[in-house]
């Protein structure tokens, strides 16, 4: 408590007393006996005079500002301007109560004492929050490398021993090794996915956008992945492309594994002799890519829902299709785009993207994406 005048601190004692409190009361009347009471013991309050003879509320309020303490501090003083009362609690004073109403300090306390409660909470609950974000982010980049490494190296050996490095290859064997660079490539695609569901990483990547042909990207990074595929399983890919298509602002890291999802989830729904087809269209302001199969479909009920909720919600969405639609979602939202299906149950599904063809490189607040 700062106040010189010890009758005063007496009548705030009883007041608190007559109220159900004990208090345990230091009283200072200078700077410097504030400044060794801050650091001798912890204070649920403090009480300060606005005028003391070499101290005022004011210095009061700054010094404890600079002690760094989250300590609520009520003025308490005699007859003064309102002026005064506004100034310090702009100054950071919690209440002004007068001397002659101290029927105010005592809820005045319990509101302070009950807010600092609160803000003690949120404190240590955000501490502890950034302690299990931290816990987790170590816990997926282990996870990331532990997982990711054995199917790199092992895709790496097979693409050796498909081209002889380690001896002659049969072309029977060739096909088999192919199949399973495919399976390998495939769990890393599911890995990948569900390790940036977990992760929560939105992170700023503008040197990762840049000016992409579409149709160039489908030639020459899409289908021939999925080439293979399509022949081992006896399914048609078919590329339908639009001819002069501008160019779009993306990032294909990004785009490329929005079509990876589809493409993965229309190959593994669609039967022996049936088709899947990669379209690009322009119109307008857009540019749309589909990716059309003739597999089983989707039930209506199951439609609302589908890139919003990471749980699979029918036999089309097992072994992590329904964690890619979210993602995918996510990736377009990003990029100013959107995704949406159309589909009949049991003759197959359209998705489509479409994304603007002239997107302004924005400042580095609107260029983030997900990173796996």
């Amino acid at each position: 408590m700062a106040e010189d005048c010890r009758v005063d601190a007496e009548i705030i004692r009883d007041e608190l007393r007559c109220n159900g409190f004990e208090p345990k009361i230091e009283r200072v009347e200078t700077e410097t006996g504030m400044r060794a009471a801050l650091t001798c013991k912890p204070w649920d309050i403090i009480i300060a005079d606005y005028n003391l003879p070499s101290f005022d509320a004011l210095q009061a309020i700054e010094l404890l500002k600079d002690s760094g303490l989250d300590i609520p501090l009520i003025v308490v003083s005699g007859t003064v301007g309102e002026d005064i009362a506004v100034k310090a609690m702009q100054a950071g004073a919690r209440d002004y109560v007068m001397k002659d109403c101290l029927v105010r300090l005592i809820p005045a306390i319990k509101r302070e004492l009950a807010d600092h409660k609160l803000r003690q909470q949120e404190a240590q609950n955000k501490q502890e929050l950034s302690t299990l974000q931290q816990a987790k982010d170590l816990i997926i980049s282990t996870l990331a490398h532990d997982l990711k490494s054995p199917i790199a190296t092992s895709i790496n050996l097979l693409e050796q021993l498909k081209i002889g490095s380690f001896g002659h290859t049969e072309p029977e064997q060739v096909e088999l090794i192919q199949e399973l660079i495919q399976t390998r490539r495939y769990e890393g695609h599911l890995v990948d996915n569900i390790l940036s569901v977990f992760s929560d990483q939105i992170l700023n990547f503008q040197s990762r956008f840049e000016r992409i042909d579409l149709n160039q990207l489908l030639r020459e990074q899409i289908v021939p992945i999925f080439q293979y595929i399509a022949e081992s399983k006896g399914i048609t890919l078919e590329l339908q492309l639009a001819e002069s298509l501008p160019e779009v602002y993306i990032n294909p890291f990004d785009i490329k594994r929005v079509l990876n999802n589809l493409l993965y989830n229309a190959f593994q729904y669609t039967s022996s002799k049936g088709t899947i087809t990669i379209e690009s269209q322009f119109a307008s302001s857009e540019i749309t890519l589909v990716v059309r199969d003739t597999g089983i479909g989707i039930e209506d009920q199951y439609l609302k829902a589908l890139f919003y909720q990471c749980e699979p919600t029918n036999r089309r969405f097992h072994s992590g299709a329904g964690i890619g639609l979210y993602l995918s979602k996510k990736i377009m939202d990003i990029h100013h785009g959107r995704i949406w299906v159309k589909t009949e149950l049991g003759k197959g599904s359209q998705f489509f993207l479409a994304l603007p063809h002239v997107l302004q490189e924005a400042n580095n607040k609107d260029l983030a994406f997900l990173q796996g």
